[in-house]
């Protein structure tokens, strides 16, 4: 987290609807993981103090990789590790940088309209909550 963003960190809190997408995709057996531009300190002080960890069977960070997002290679990293193929998996960003990724990875990419400020990317699916996003992968 930049300097900045530091100053505001303890009004960041989990989007509405996180914890019970995340408590879904898990009894639904769905392997979840992450890839961020955040090296893995970033990370750790992100995200650690939410206590959704447990969640992600993997996560890749920016210092995984030489090359970051829009290149495939943090995905093409993820789906090496965990063996998954391409087809089967659905990358959730809201970014152009994860549009971009996704689709160089050829991968099938959800936009997370809570986070993207915009609708012109590229995407196969626009998920405005993260309840719709059950309603996508089944």
């Amino acid at each position: 987290m930049g300097r900045k963003h530091k100053k505001y960190s303890n009004t960041i809190t989990i989007y509405d609807g996180i914890q019970g997408l995340l408590n879904s995709l898990s009894e639904c057996d769905c392997k979840i993981g992450i890839v961020t531009s955040k090296t893995k300190a970033e990370f750790k002080d992100d995200f650690d103090r939410f206590g959704l960890n447990h969640y992600f069977k993997m996560i890749i960070c920016a210092d995984d990789t030489t090359e970051h997002k829009p290149s495939p290679e943090p995905l093409l990293k993820y789906i090496e590790i965990s063996g998954a193929y391409n087809e089967q998996i659905l990358y959730i960003g809201d970014s152009k940088y994860d549009s971009l990724c996704a689709k160089n990875a050829e991968v099938d990419f959800a936009l997370a309209m809570w986070g993207s400020h915009t609708r012109e990317l590229e995407a196969d699916y626009f998920i405005e909550t993260p309840n719709d996003l059950l309603g996508a992968i089944k």
